[in-house]
């Protein structure tokens, strides 16, 4: 599962010294050709250590969150593709936009989700926005083909917003004939004509 990577890079930050990358390893060459800087280090005898870690007090404020996020009973919800609101799932966006099959490296991965969290919160015209201030001046095709892709995401969220509201009252309906279907079957026919006198 994708969360044991990320508690070893959480734990990594928050360790500091002493640190290995001996979860991807072995999957990179080793030598001093490896693209992996610790078997770099390995393979020339010197010690290695990484230089990005997350400031203390960014730790001390996230590490909770992080905890009470990782738990294995919240994510087990999460196999499977049952998140809670997968066609708005910001992670869902980044791999939608950047595919994971593409091998792109820590800048392009970096780049979609920002990308991916701009279309998140305000659709695909915050691009355009980026554009402008980049001093692009977007075509009217690019503002049209942008405001559709707005336009149809709206459409349909809130088409599976409603779909979900007539299966949920469809299910209730069910349920409550299976009852009343349950208990004619236990009780016996208790009213009709003929029966009282």
């Amino acid at each position: 599962m994708e969360v044991d990577g990320m508690i070893k890079i959480f734990e990594r930050s928050e360790e500091e010294r002493d640190v290995r990358c001996r979860a991807i390893a072995q999957f990179l060459t080793t030598g001093t050709e490896s693209r992996c800087k610790f078997n770099v280090a390995k393979a020339k005898g010197e010690p290695f250590e990484h230089t990005e870690h997350l400031p203390p007090d960014v730790m001390q404020v996230i590490k909770p969150i992080f905890n009470a996020l990782s738990r294995p009973q919240l994510l087990e919800g999460c196999l499977g593709a049952n998140t809670q609101n997968s066609n708005e799932s910001l992670n869902q966006l980044v791999w939608k936009v950047y595919p994971k099959v593409s091998g792109c490296g820590p800048l392009i991965t970096q780049n979609a989700a920002h990308d991916a969290a701009m279309i998140f919160n305000d659709g695909q015209m915050s691009r355009l926005k980026v554009l402008r201030r980049l001093g692009i001046k977007p075509g009217a095709n690019a503002v049209s083909a942008h405001f559709k892709a707005d336009l149809s995401r709206i459409k349909q969220s809130e088409k599976r917003f409603k779909n979900n509201t007539i299966e949920t009252r469809r299910a209730k309906r069910r349920e409550r004939l299976r009852k009343v279907m349950a208990k004619k079957k236990k009780e016996g026919v208790v009213y009709g004509p003929g029966l009282l006198g």
